[in-house]
Parts: C-alpha cells; structure tokens; sequence
C-alpha cells in the first residue's frame, strides 16, 4: 500500500481543493491511502473535505497535529504510517494525472533508490519576476532537463529531490525520525507557522546515502506548484533568504558537513561575508543581489554563533556521547560537590598547584573537566575565581560553559570583584549525554581559578530552561561588544565589531518586517 501525505497549515481552501482534486483523478494507480495532517490550522480542516475521496474507495483519514512545524507533521505522518513507501504532497502542490502510476514503477524498478521526485514548475497564471527566475530552485520548483539522474553526493545536487512530490522509503523516514529524536534541532527546520525556515526534507533525503541508496530525478513525474503571490515579492526574498541561510548552516551542523559544527567565525565577519556577496551579484539585479546578501550574512553569522561555543577537538574524545559510571562522579553525593580536581588545563591554562592560572595574552581554554555522567535536575555552579582589576577585564573575557555532549546548555561571564553564579538545567534527553565544564577566554585576560563547587538545587528541571540560555547568551554578546568597544587594535577586530553591531540592526529589520 502506498500510503500519500498532505501536511497543512492553514491551506487556502480553493488550492487544497485542486491538490485533493487531481489525486481523485489519477489514472491506474497502485492501491493508495491518503493521510491529511491538519498541522494546528486555525479553524481547524473539516473532515468532509475527503468526502469525495471516500466515495471513491479511498481509505482518507484526517489526524491533527499539535505542535506547529512541517517536521513534527511530516514525523505524525510517519507514525501513523505503515507503507514501505510514503508520497509528501504539499498543499498547494496539484500532481500530473499519471504522477502515482508513474512513480511506483519508477520505485519497483530502482530498488537501489531511497528516495526522488520530478520535475516542478509553477501555473501558467504565475509568472515570477525577471530578478527572482534564477532563484526559484530555492522556491519549490524544479527543471533539471529531461533524463532521469540517480546519484549519491554529500552535497546537493540536480539529483536530489525536493519536499514538493518526494517519494521517499519508509527507512529514510525512521533515520530522519532517529535524527530528531537525538537532536532536537531537528525541529527548528521546516516551516512553522509565519517563520520560513526551511531544509527538513535535506535532512530526510540525504538520509539516503546514510543507508546505501540514492536519490533520482524523474522528468516524467510533473507537479504544479501554486506558489502564493507574495513569495515573489523582494522582503518577502528577503526574508526567505536570511531564513534560508539559517537554515542552511543548522542543517550542516545537524548532519556534520564541512567540519560546521565545529565551525570557528569568519575572520571578517558575517558582515562582510555578506557585502562581498553583493558586490559578486550586484551586475545581476540590485534585488537579486540583496537577497544574496542576506542569505551569506545570514548563513556565516549561524556559523559564527555556532562557532563561538565549540573549541577545536578533532583529534578530542571530550565530546563523547559516552557516559561515565554514575558511581564515580561525586556530583551525585548529597549536597555539593568539588569539580576543581577534575579540570585539566587548556592550551591557555597553566595548573600552579592550588589554582589554574590563564596564560596571560592567549586566547582559548584555560581549563575543562573530563565527561561525566549526571541525572536530571537544577543545579547551581559557584566558581571561586580572580581577574586582576577592573582595568585587566576590559582587555578581555572570560566564561564558564556547561555543555551536554555537543550542546551548550548553559553560559556565564566572570567578572571583576565577584564570582559566576551558574545555574543550569539538566532535563531527561541531556542526562544520558556526558556534561562537562569548559573554562573559556575569549579575549586576552588575567584570570585564576581555585575552586568549582557544584550543588544540586533541586529535582525538578525549568521547563523553561532554553529561553534563560538565550538571554545568556544575549547578554554575552553584549558583554563581548563591550569590550570589543574598549580594544579595537587592528582591522580583524574592527570588523567583528561592525559584524555584532550589524547583526544587531538587521535582527531587528527582520523582526518589523515578520
């Protein structure tokens, strides 16, 4: 059985009525069911809209899905599934008479594929601006020529097919369900609501090579995609693109592509990664090449901040997923614990016996503990530390870093004539990961550290732990230009600068124009 899926949100009704309209018109197909998930439209879809499905014999079926995002509805899909293969069609996608009959022959003839779709181009009636026509690979259209292409590449290719008509193996599906369930970052791809995030189907298709199969490109199978009118208009590409460039950067750190997760920033800065990619594209269109624009400011400014957190450990095993024996972490006695026996120096960090001293004038990590294990709960962290005057902070930085595995979930800034207080969250999914403490200096500093205690406040967990990390680390991005602002020595710096304070201004620019 062939099981085909609508994911919606809000459709417009005369568009999902056509979408709906040509699957009851197919010709020959294989036996089929069609699952409509209704993804927290408000009103919510009524059932009666598969009626004349129904009548047909179709076995159509209507769940809901609460929690808003295009992932969470393609994974409700998925579960309420049992096909070995699925067919996502997007609300506002009208497919070709012979869409369904043509595919599963294509599928029962390349076991070797896991997953593909065909070729997609927008009605008659829409016609998309001049400067946007070189973009509309980025808009759900598709038109690689008319030969079929299977292959099998880490990067994206004339192969790889898109959300829109995506015939997909029901193992691609489990390996994309497996990702979200490991990395919630998962679920920030893919539309949700008004935010146009995108990249949820790269991660279920490039899934493929993970199993040994390939993706494919069949002409043969058409789509319409009726776009709405105002993706063409240039601040909604704006928006899309900044989206698209956030995306982008999430999804390979997500999938581990080019070394991204660990990525260190730019040393010109996103802001003028961004410039230069105007002056590239600028011959083309001025439009064209603001959404260019956007798109590489946006895209190495998530790299940057993704860089910010994570230290170079290639050749490390401090980032493994193992957890050491509960019995032997001293976190877990009552009451509070000494972290200090368990850090190491950085190559920033020099151990004097009774403390852990920065070296001064280096950049990097002073100190960090060894992965251990911890169980769920809110926890303070209480540093004894020492930065050299008030003068000596200005000239640099230091943080206290608390990390799940690969996940930052907490982070603070030292500052003079006082000690850290960190507390942090430790929710279920984070215990089985190994946590560990990281010492940081961002910027050249004098500092000491003589001791780590650790308490367990309680067994609780805030459920809104994610959002105090947020304004964290807004607040270090602040603290960082405050000091950037003191000590701008040489261009590299200057530009990091104007990068931080150009971020700052476009953020806000994105948010008036939502």
């Amino acid at each position: 059985m062939l099981n085909l899926c609508i994911c919606t949100h809000n459709p417009r009704l005369k568009i999902l009525g056509l979408c709906l309209e040509a699957i009851e018109t197919q010709i020959s197909p294989p036996p089929f069911s069609l699952l409509l998930v209704d993804n927290a439209s408000q009103p919510p879809l009524a059932e009666s809209l598969l009626d004349t499905l129904r009548q047909r014999g179709v076995s159509a079926a209507l769940i809901r899905e609460a929690r808003l995002g295009l992932t969470a509805a393609r994974l409700a899909a998925f579960q309420q599934t049992s096909g070995q293969w699925l067919v996502f069609i997007d609300d506002d996608n009208v497919v070709a008479p012979n869409f369904l009959q043509l595919g599963a022959e294509f599928a029962r003839a390349h076991p070797e594929v896991g997953a593909f779709g065909g070729r997609i181009s927008l009605p008659p009636e829409i016609e998309a601006p001049e400067w946007m026509t070189s973009l509309l690979g980025w808009m759900g259209v598709k038109e690689e020529g008319d030969k079929i292409l299977i292959d099998s590449t880490v990067e994206w290719g004339p192969h790889d097919p898109p959300g829109a008509g995506l015939w997909v193996r029901r193992a691609l599906l489990a390996r994309f369900a497996d990702r979200a369930r490991a990395n919630p970052a998962v679920f920030e791809l893919g539309r949700r609501g008004r935010e146009l995030a995108s990249c949820e189907d790269a991660v279920i298709v490039k899934g493929a090579r993970d199993l040994g199969f390939y993706n494919a490109y069949v002409p043969a199978l058409r789509v319409i995609h009726y776009l709405k009118p105002e993706r063409f208009t240039f601040w909604h590409g704006v928006r899309s693109f900044i989206a698209y460039g956030r995306s982008i950067a999430l999804y390979e750190r997500i999938m581990g592509l080019g070394g991204a997760q660990l990525a260190k920033p730019e040393k010109a800065g996103a802001l003028l990664a961004g410039l230069n990619a105007f002056k590239r594209e600028r011959h083309r269109s001025i439009r064209y090449a603001s959404t260019q624009a956007v798109y590489q400011w946006a895209y190495e400014r998530r790299r940057y901040d993704f860089g910010c957190y994570h230290q170079d450990v290639e050749n490390s095993k401090a980032h493994t997923e193992a957890l050491a024996p509960v019995t032997d972490w001293p976190l877990l006695r009552t009451g509070a614990s000494d972290w200090f026996p368990y850090l190491t120096v950085g190559e920033c960090g020099v151990h004097t016996g009774g403390e852990i001293k920065s070296i001064k004038d280096k950049v990097g990590h002073i100190a960090c503990t060894t992965p251990m294990a911890i169980v769920s709960g809110h926890y303070k962290l209480l540093p004894d530390v020492s930065i050299d005057g008030v003068e000596s902070y200005n000239r640099g930085m230091v943080t206290f870093e608390i990390w799940s595995g690969s996940e930052l979930i907490a982070i603070d800034t030292a500052k003079p004539g006082g000690n850290p207080s960190l507390e942090f969250d430790v929710a279920d999914e984070l215990s089985r990961r190994a946590i560990e403490l990281r010492v940081r200096a961002t910027a050249p500093t004098e500092f000491s550290i003589r001791g780590v205690a650790i308490e367990k406040v309680s067994d609780s967990v805030d459920p809104a732990w994610r959002e105090r990390l947020a304004q964290a680390l807004h607040q270090y991005h602040m603290a960082q230009l405050l000091a950037q602002l003191r000590n701008v020595k040489d261009f590299a710096s200057l530009s990091k600068l104007l990068s931080l304070i150009a971020a700052g201004i476009l953020r806000r620019i994105q948010d008036h124009v939502k």
